[in-house]
């Protein structure tokens, strides 16, 4: 796939600006920024630090890699960086170092390393703009973000590929929505939203529109992103390829009496992986079912888990081969790929045969009341009672919690242990499923 760069013309039409578009569109959620980096805080934080000096922001000879989520969720790459000690601009006989987009000036910058304060002033060719405070790295906790509502929370110590630096956790509320939102500073790198971004959500597939991806100080590398540890640093190894199929099947072949059929399906991903599998099995009575709850087996491995006496009454006695019609594989990006089939072509298929059910051995007239129930429901029911008969109470995953016998016509069954919510109450003969049904506990 060919990458496109484009030229934003900016402010007096002299200044450039170039993004790396890369035409991939995200689709999926991955894992997002804040869980990872989060993750990586605590593997890395310093217990008991020392106070040591500050770190600049302003170094020279640094870069900062950044990609941003733009329009069609394409992303877009952006390189800053400083220059040498002689790459200065004076302005009212105050010194900034100039901050380059690849070869273009983009931003003028100072930095009073005593009060750890770093000032930006856009320029302009033409003229210059009004100078802010962009970061104040001697903020204490509860203090307010520059320019920004967010409250800084805590401050962190944490080794950075050998160097410990400070740590800022900010938070605050959306507006209108008031949905929690955090950002994050660190010393001598900045904002985890882009170097000119600090008071910005990060993330590019969660929150956020944008994120650092890497900065380096004089060809050392001192910070990286998750996706740019699986991507690089300017998404040169971008993931345009979606999983591949390698199989699919079912166990067991054949379905009887009360069983669970088993889906597997197995793909594999160059890069992300195979993360998500969707399908869609078609009946012997020509009804189509979808499915997306797959569990990990283990790496490029997806199983699903078909429970007969949790399914739909119409599939207890729905004779013949069930097969699986359409397979939708995708990675963590969203790359997807897609499968049809023929009842004659499937690889994932199983036979469904009649004995499923109870054939008139019990009827099935069944009532449970009240519904919605606060500490206890009644079963009634209208027949004789076959032995082995009991019931059982699963929570929406299936999970069983509760299970009884049911020994008389009216069975009282007490839901003082269970908290609010829905449940599924499955009536057993033997080991015959004869009725099921969900019910709210208030």
């Amino acid at each position: 796939m060919k990458r496109k760069r484009i030229f934003l013309l900016l402010a007096s039409g002299l200044l450039l600006i170039s993004h790396n578009l890369l035409s991939q569109k995200y689709q999926q959620e991955p894992p997002n920024l804040e869980s990872r980096f989060l993750e990586f805080i605590k593997d890395n934080r310093v217990e008991n630090p020392k106070s040591g000096p500050y770190i600049p922001l302003l170094d020279t000879a640094k870069i900062w890699n950044e990609a941003m989520r733009i329009e069609f969720g394409y992303i877009a790459t952006t390189t800053r960086h400083t220059g040498s000690a002689t790459d200065t601009l004076i302005y009212n006989d105050t010194t900034y170092s100039i901050l380059f987009n690849d070869i273009f000036v983009a931003m003028a910058l100072r930095e009073d390393t005593t009060e750890r304060k770093v000032y930006s002033r856009d320029y302009y060719y033409t003229g210059w703009g009004q100078e802010q405070l962009l970061y104040d790295f001697g903020i204490e906790v509860g203090d307010t973000m520059p320019n920004s509502t967010s409250v800084l929370d805590s401050i962190v110590q944490t080794n950075f590929f050998g160097l410990i630096r400070n740590v800022f956790f900010f938070h605050g509320l959306s507006d209108p929505e008031n949905i929690p939102y955090y950002k994050y500073w660190i010393e001598g790198i900045g904002s985890l939203a882009g170097l000119l971004r600090p008071n910005f959500v990060p993330g590019l597939y969660d929150t956020g529109q944008s994120e650092l991806s890497c900065v380096f100080h004089s060809n050392e590398q001192v910070y990286q992103s998750y996706w740019a540890s699986v991507y690089g640093c300017n998404f040169e190894y971008f993931d345009t390829d979606p999983p591949s199929l390698q199989e699919a099947w079912c166990t067991p072949d054949t379905i009887e009496n009360a069983e669970v059929a088993n889906v597997f399906i197995r793909a594999t991903d160059n890069i992300t992986g195979f993360t998500h599998a969707y399908i869609e099995l078609q009946s012997p009575d020509n009804r189509l079912y979808v499915y997306t709850n797959f569990t990990t087996v283990e790496e490029g491995l997806k199983k699903l888990e078909i429970d007969w006496l949790q399914s739909p009454k119409r599939f207890w006695n729905a004779v013949g081969t069930w097969w699986v019609s359409v397979i939708l594989i995708s990675d963590a990006v969203g790359n997807e790929t897609f499968y049809t089939y023929n009842e004659s072509t499937s690889p994932a298929k199983f036979y469904v045969r009649s004995i499923i059910g109870l054939e008139n051995e019990m009827s099935t007239s069944v009532t449970l009341f009240p519904n919605p129930a606060n500490n206890t429901i009644t079963l009634e029911l209208n027949e004789n009672i076959l032995p082995r008969t009991h019931y059982t109470i699963y929570d929406p995953s299936g999970k069983a919690l509760k299970n009884g016998p049911i020994e008389v016509n009216l069975t009282e069954i007490s839901l003082e242990n269970l908290q609010q919510g829905i449940y599924i109450l499955k009536v057993t003969a033997g080991n015959q499923t004869t009725y099921f049904s969900k019910f709210i506990k208030i």
